[in-house]
């Protein structure tokens, strides 16, 4: 059966590991070289990766393994070999942007865990303090649809691009929802402006392509390999091999997008240096090998993926690839993540079962915190009443201390007051769960006692200012 699940491709060169972790660009893990983005296909199912130290389905603690371990944060990484064939979908459907009320609520039923604490229902009054901030961020994007003509085997080798030949989603009605979802979520507060959008008719390049070790020797003997090398420079999938691929997943290369020339080829740097464009956002198909969410610029930082770091931009800015295989709601996840890790740095940390600090806090999830009678506002994987990753649809209540963040940085209620909170807050899909996420980030004036801006949006939309903590952020003021 298909379900959502995350791309990752999997290379086993050593030389990798020694160059990642000099570089800190260029990951590599003992287990292998892990790349991973929201390019679903297969079976989902968590699987641990013992050498970072991360689950990505029951996050504990984030260590960053590609930036300075002064500042760690790390999203889990999730490695799953999909078996998958491609066949065209018959429909191409995308969840329609809504809001909150009149999303529908279809529940899981599921019993909570019990708890003995007494739970107090209350909604927190706003108060002086929690003035919202009224510099509102309105952010220009590159939309690039890497979506490559092919000759589409399901059609009689019609020449179509690869989005009609399998039936998948339009990318600019997605990233229209994305659009939409966040001026919907914050109430206008973040405005994406899509200034350009782009057709890349072709498969994306790599630096180099590999077949696995063991693919290579069973096709060398068979005399059925593709190409006459294991590895190639420069490597670019041809329709037929993406195709064989999709049929046979042993037959994929191992690499991954050379994000940084793809770039330039559309002349992001100087876009970007011009104040032309503050974002760029991708649309791609399942083995096109590009991570979730990607910093590319002087002062990349890992949000959920290696940073790119090229001097060749003024600031740093985030970089959204996201499949049209799948629908909004796995856009929105993308840019879940992308939060996560930015907040998780800017506080230096994350963790479950601790509330250290205000994102400790927010993060906060009572199945994976077992010190706590309550949840914060949840994760992406997890929303507050969860008991394991990607449950959007359970309607089981629990006890959630998230409406404190109704009167941030003022938290005197936080774990205090408690109100019972289920899948029917926020209609029961992943989609409506992360729109709802969204809406609960702080965006107040101001700079609070622990040194950091009363907007977190100040970080998650202009990534250089992670380092400013501590500064006087005075745009906010």
């Amino acid at each position: 059966m298909i379900v959502k699940s995350r791309l990752v491709t999997v290379g086993w060169s050593i030389l990798g590991i020694i160059v990642g972790l000099m570089t800190g660009v260029y990951i590599s893990s003992p287990g292998g070289r892990l790349f991973i983005s929201e390019l679903f296909v297969g079976e989902e199912s968590p699987t641990q990766i013992s050498d970072l130290g991360n689950l990505i389905s029951a996050p504990q603690v984030y260590v960053d393994p590609w930036v300075d371990t002064s500042l760690p944060f790390s999203d889990g990484i999730v490695t799953i070999t999909p078996q998958v064939s491609m066949k065209p979908t018959t429909t191409s459907t995308v969840l329609p942007t809504t809001t909150l009320s009149s999303i529908p609520t279809t529940v899981i039923s599921k019993t909570p865990a019990p708890t003995t604490t007494p739970i107090t229902t209350s909604t927190p009054t706003v108060t002086q303090s929690s003035i919202l901030n009224s510099k509102h961020f309105t952010k220009k994007v590159t939309l690039i649809r890497v979506n490559p003509q092919v000759s589409c085997p399901y059609k009689n080798n019609a020449t179509m691009s690869l989005v009609s030949c399998v039936g998948w989603n339009d990318p600019d009605t997605l990233a229209d929802g994305v659009v939409n979802s966040f001026k919907q979520a914050t109430g206008n507060h973040v405005n994406f402006q899509i200034v350009e959008r782009f057709t890349h008719n072709s498969f994306t390049k790599w630096k180099q392509g590999c077949f696995t070790d063991e693919y290579w020797a069973t096709c060398s003997n068979a005399g059925t390999c593709s190409r006459p090398t294991r590895c190639t420079n420069n490597f670019v999938y041809t329709p037929a091999e993406w195709f064989a691929c999709t049929e046979n997943n042993d037959k994929c290369l191992q690499g991954e997008t050379d994000m940084k020339s793809l770039l330039k080829e559309y002349g992001i740097p100087d876009k970007v240096n011009n104040n032309q464009i503050d974002e760029v956002w991708l649309y791609a198909a399942p083995w096109m090998s590009m991570w979730e969410s990607q910093a590319v610029g002087p002062r990349a930082i890992s949000i959920n993926s290696p940073p790119l770091v090229d001097y060749a931009y003024d600031r740093t800015i985030a970089v959204m690839p996201m499949s049209y295989e799948r629908d909004l709601g796995t856009s929105l996840h993308n840019f879940g993540h992308r939060i996560e890790a930015t907040m998780g740095r800017t506080y230096n940390s994350w963790e479950q079962n601790r509330t250290s600090h205000n994102w400790d806090k927010f993060g906060l999830v009572k199945a994976q915190s077992p010190d706590y009678f309550y949840s914060g506002c949840g994760s992406t994987h997890y929303p507050p009443n969860a008991f394991n990753d990607y449950e959007y649809g359970n309607s089981a209540s629990v006890a959630s201390s998230c409406d404190s963040f109704l009167t941030y940085p003022n938290l005197s209620t936080y774990g205090q007051i408690t109100n019972q909170i289920g899948c029917s807050t926020w209609g029961c899909t992943e989609q409506g769960y992360l729109t709802w996420w969204f809406s609960k980030i702080p965006k107040f004036k101001g700079v609070g006692s622990d040194s950091r801006a009363n907007d977190w949006w100040y970080y998650i939309l202009e990534l250089d200012n992670v380092f400013r903590t501590g500064e006087v952020v005075t745009e906010n003021q």
